[in-house]
């Protein structure tokens, strides 16, 4: 095919393209094996600036879009939510450090991390259960490992915020409640079954802060959960990570960010500007801890660890009133 280059004077605002591409189709999560034509209108570049926000976060978890330099690609959005999890430069960790870290369990497999809030509640990311039935969920408690040992409990409301926003990931938070009953099936063929958390040393509700409590700049958290302790890796951990990471300042997060539209008053950044320590993949709704709350829900970056990109995570005391409301914690 000869590929016409047109002048600069030749092609102007409103102008129709065309976009060529091998992708996924979006929600179905297969591969495109066939080239993609869609049309896109070209905008006035005056209209453009700051709109880098809108570019679309993939329901895969990795964006269909990335950051060219002069030769390659530099980097994805991460959305954290892929079972292959990541804690990049995390250690061993025990449950009863942590009893409040839930694994959230979609058809059988570890898929996001949550927290306990009550006898009856967790909290976790609201895209962690986007579009999925509550059939399909289930969080097993009190086990330092993956997929194995503890108590298994089933969901029986699902609630997400209803301002949730699966293109910015803004008020990414979720609140489940574990079922009234155990159904006869389940009971039969899963021992573990339980209905409500029962409190004991590997379970235990961890304390929300107040409503706009104050997160101050270098406080240090704790973030756990399961996953690989190399990014690219494919057998996650089968066993429980912690990893410590500051909690950065406001204005540098959304230097950071800037090229992504920055961050809400529903974010905050923790990590370190030059990379190293982070969560990825499969870490998505876990707790990050700090002086005995939950502070923060992990929810999204920019690949793991790298420089300049630190993790970015739901920041819970400004929505404290939200999970008030609708739980009555």
């Amino acid at each position: 095919m000869n590929l016409h280059f047109p002048s600069h004077e030749e092609k102007g605002a409103h102008s129709l393209l065309s976009i060529l591409g091998v992708g996924g189709r979006e929600r179905s999560g297969r591969r495109n094996h066939q080239i993609l034509v869609p049309g896109e209108a070209e905008v006035d570049p005056s209209k453009c600036n700051g709109q880098q926000e809108k570019v679309r976060k993939s329901d895969l978890g990795v964006a269909n879009v990335t950051q060219h330099g002069p030769n390659e690609a530099r980097h994805s959005i991460i959305r954290r939510s892929l079972p292959d999890g990541t804690i990049v430069g995390g250690t061993e960790a025990s449950i009863q450090s942590y009893p409040y870290q839930l694994s959230l369990e979609k058809l059988f497999y570890h898929h996001c991390g949550a927290s306990i809030i009550s006898h009856d509640w967790a909290v976790t990311a609201a895209h962690c259960v986007h579009k999925v039935s509550k059939r399909l969920l289930r969080v097993r408690a009190g086990s330092s490992f993956q997929g194995d040992g503890g108590s298994i409990h089933y969901i029986d409301t699902l609630i997400s915020h209803s301002q949730f926003d699966i293109e910015s990931v803004d008020y990414d938070i979720a609140l489940l409640k574990r079922s009234e009953k155990n159904n006869n099936f389940r009971t039969l063929f899963y021992s573990q079954v339980s209905s409500p958390f029962v409190f004991s040393d590997k379970i235990q509700p961890i304390r929300l802060p107040t409503q706009d409590e104050e997160l101050i700049e270098g406080t240090m958290g704790t973030v756990t959960g399961w996953g690989v302790t190399k990014y690219g890796d494919k057998v996650a951990s089968h066993f429980l990570l912690q990893l410590s990471l500051p909690v950065m300042n406001e204005q540098q997060c959304n230097i950071h960010y800037k090229v992504f539209g920055g961050v809400t008053p529903r974010m905050f950044c923790a990590g370190y500007s030059q990379g190293g320590g982070d969560v990825c993949q499969g870490e998505s709704g876990g707790p990050l801890m700090a002086d005995g709350e939950l502070v923060g829900i992990v929810s999204w970056g920019v690949d793991c660890g790298k420089p300049e990109y630190p993790g970015v995570y739901t920041r819970v005391s400004v929505l404290r009133d939200w999970i008030q409301e609708y739980s009555g914690v």
